[in-house]
């Protein structure tokens, strides 16, 4: 009987350990690199993202404008239109918006701040826009005649420098221009505005509410690797000390399993979020193919990058008990 649970509790040692050393390249990830502001920024760039964001950010913000009441200022199918806008925000203002944001989440996180602080101040971008579609409100009304006085009474008061077909009487290209900025500039649209306060934002009400529990479990992720490696290192000991008979053997037997099963994770979560879209279902629309499927890839790699490494470490040691064990189990030859 007493041998009976021997074994069992030998299985259930062995278990364990197996548990904490696959979970050590986790929690090495969580406190290294998600924790780490300047990590996650990096990995972002590295993904080369930000030319796509900033379309995506430029489609919603045209999006905006369209449902606003002064939409029929800005006949976004007019190429000329749509090109000023997918122009107007560079991707060094893309990355720039985007860690001011980061940055903002992560003192939140820390403590530092009791909200999502940041704002996001866009006025160049904004003043280049409005001032480019007053350049080409004026070129295109310096192609146009004076309204008669019949085209007068057919043009609505709510008519706009983009599309009327002439130039209202009493009127110049350059006041309708600086009609046109001024009212860009009052519109219910992000025009209006020359930042964006990000605790104002879905994404900063929704941090802000649920700042108390992220903050627990962020203070959980910057210790995890540690805590993790302290109770791997326990346990082993434990497990050694169970096997001291044979401690090489088992020490070469653990290690071994743990480092191919971290390899075979790697690869697997690599094939799972591989760049390739028909591998991944973020890949079957636009977004999700240009801007999330990079990022998510970038961020396994990363992990993936540390399982194959600390897999390797697990290699080495597995190695090294094997040729201990050889050595030990080398008979040793007598006196002739």
């Amino acid at each position: 009987m007493q041998n009976v649970l021997g074994r069992i509790g030998d299985w259930v040692l062995g278990w364990i350990l197996s548990i904490l050393l696959i979970l050590l390249p986790t929690s090495f990830y969580f406190q290294f690199v998600i924790t780490q502001p300047a990590e996650v920024k990096l990995i972002i760039k590295n993904s080369h993202v930000y030319d796509k964001i900033a379309s995506s950010f430029i489609d919603q913000m045209t999006s905006q404008i369209k449902s606003s009441p002064e939409s029929n200022e800005l006949p976004l199918n007019d190429p000329r239109i749509a090109e000023i806008f997918k122009t107007s925000i560079s991707p060094s203002d893309t990355q720039k918006y985007t860690e001011i944001t980061i940055d903002s989440i992560y003192a939140l996180l820390d403590g530092k701040s009791s909200g999502v602080a940041g704002v996001i101040d866009y006025s160049s971008n904004k003043n280049a826009i409005i001032e480019q579609l007053g350049n080409y409100s004026g070129e295109r009304l310096n192609t146009l005649p004076k309204c008669t006085y019949a085209q007068m009474r057919q043009i609505s008061e709510q008519y706009n420098t983009f599309n009327t077909p002439c130039i209202p009487i009493g009127s110049s290209v350059g006041q309708l221009t600086d009609q046109l900025k001024a009212e860009l500039r009052t519109s219910q649209t992000p025009l209006a505005k020359d930042s964006l306060v990000i605790k104002d934002t879905a994404l900063g009400k929704f941090i802000t509410e649920r700042s108390q529990k992220y903050q627990t479990y962020y203070s959980l992720a910057k210790k995890a690797f540690w805590v993790n490696l302290a109770l791997a290192v326990l346990v082993l000991a434990g497990y050694i000390y169970r096997h001291r008979r044979r401690k090489q053997q088992a020490i070469y037997g653990i290690m071994l399993k743990n480092a191919i099963t971290l390899a075979f994770l790697a690869s697997i979560s690599l094939f799972l979020f591989s760049k390739n879209p028909s591998n991944s279902m973020l890949g079957q629309n636009a977004f999700g193919k240009d801007v999330v499927l990079p990022i998510g890839y970038g961020f396994v790699s990363k992990f993936a990058h540390i399982e194959y490494t600390i897999g390797a470490i697990y290699l080495v040691l597995a190695i090294v008990a094997w040729i201990l064990f050889k050595k030990i189990k080398k008979p040793v030859s007598g006196p002739k």
